[in-house]
């Protein structure tokens, strides 16, 4: 055989072999597959940082944008014609019940009680002696029914003028503030006229309105803080309710009564009213953990006992500054704080809690506004990790 005949069988030879042993060495690092369906993968499952929080009492509260209104007010008017001669509380000033706003002049009516006076003694003196005649029978009885009458007319009289003279004085109906509409010495009031205007602002109410929806949570009664633009918080109770509609804006009134002593809080002010309705159970957590499902659904990625990841959709109870109160989570749960935008519900990851202290696993810790609770219990979810549990009724927070 031919020198070149047999290189050539033995460059075949060795060609084949060496195609063959990269077939059978690229079968054995090949990766298994797992059969479709198993559930099983090697690849390694996706690291997540989860939080244990457990639900805690908060109260759900309606927050309404109102003001503040006195108790009560009055409108002080003269009782009877006059001149103003003295002047006894001054505008924006406190007064008591009884206090003397103004006197006006008592003029004529000072000489017609001395006259009506004088007119009762003359009576009185006709009926003793109609009476001394009547028991020695020489009076009739008829004689003395009307000297008794008479004396009864000069009564009423002499008090029909004296009830005029008290009228002068214009005198405060309850403690409160002296408004606008003051008239001054020397100003003469007829019977009618508009002399001040007095409010109660012990207590004072916190008014507002709440819509259709938010009406039907409130009772006369319940809790509420009430806090003014110039940062005064008092708390007060719901004393009232409207029973109709605003037929313009559809609207209910209600009223929160506090207490307001010296006259802290005015009248006129704008004021956040918070009222407590109910308290629930609800969970804390910052806004940022908050995604949306594909439904656009609100939720929350959690992990379940078997460390797959579940989408649990929330209902926001309160927002707050320093972060959200959820409800519709079971009392205990694991909350993915960090990879929640990286997994999908029903993946098995691998969960690293935040106050784990073992090895680094490349998670930025993150700070969160919840404690960690005890250990999350099992979790009687259904076997579809992928299944959301329902929400629980919205209750409305806040009306305009």
């Amino acid at each position: 055989m031919r020198a070149s005949a047999v290189i050539a069988i033995v460059l075949t030879v060795a060609t084949v072999g060496w195609m063959l042993s990269g077939r059978i060495v690229g079968e054995r690092t090949e990766p298994q597959h797992s059969a479709p369906g198993s559930g099983e993968t090697a690849d390694p499952s996706p690291r997540v940082r989860v939080e244990r929080i457990r639900a805690r009492s908060h109260p759900v509260a309606i927050m309404v944008r109102g003001r503040t209104e006195a108790s009560r007010r009055v409108d002080v008017r003269a009782e009877t014609d006059g001149r103003i001669v003295e002047i006894g509380a001054s505008r924006g000033s406190a007064v008591a019940k009884g206090d003397l706003l103004a006197r006006l002049a008592v003029e004529e009516r000072r000489a017609k009680i001395e006259e009506y006076r004088a007119r009762l003694r003359l009576r009185q003196i006709h009926y003793e002696a109609t009476e001394a005649l009547a028991k020695k029978g020489l009076s009739s009885k008829e004689a003395l029914a009307t000297a008794k009458a008479d004396i009864d007319a000069a009564k009423a009289a002499v008090q029909q003028v004296e009830v005029e003279i008290d009228r002068t004085r214009l005198r405060a109906p309850f403690d409160g503030v002296l408004l606008e509409g003051h008239a001054e010495i020397g100003g003469y009031l007829k019977k009618g006229d508009h002399f001040g205007r007095i409010i109660d602002l012990d207590p004072v109410l916190f008014v507002g309105s709440v819509t259709e929806r938010t009406v039907a949570w409130l009772r006369p009664g319940l809790a509420a803080v009430a806090r003014s633009l110039d940062g005064q918080t008092v708390r007060g109770t719901l004393k009232y309710i409207a029973p109709s509609a605003d037929l313009a804006a559809r609207t209910y009134r209600i009223e929160v009564e506090a207490e307001n002593p010296q006259y802290r809080i005015r009248e006129g002010l704008t004021a956040d009213i918070t009222i407590e309705v109910e308290t629930r159970m609800a969970h804390f957590v910052t806004p940022a953990l908050l995604t949306l499902a594909d439904d656009g659904a609100i939720g929350l990625k959690t992990v379940d006992e078997r460390n797959r990841v579940r989408f649990r959709p929330v209902e926001i109870v309160e927002d707050t500054t320093e972060g959200v109160w959820l409800a519709g989570l079971p009392d205990q749960v694991r909350v993915i704080t960090v990879g929640q935008d990286f997994v999908v519900a029903g993946q098995v990851v691998e969960p690293v809690d935040s106050d784990d202290d073992g090895p680094d696993t490349g998670i930025p810790a993150t700070a969160s506004p919840v404690p960690a609770g005890p250990v999350d219990a099992a979790d009687p979810a259904s076997d579809d990790p992928g299944t959301p549990s329902a929400a629980t009724a919205a209750v409305p927070r806040s009306a305009s």
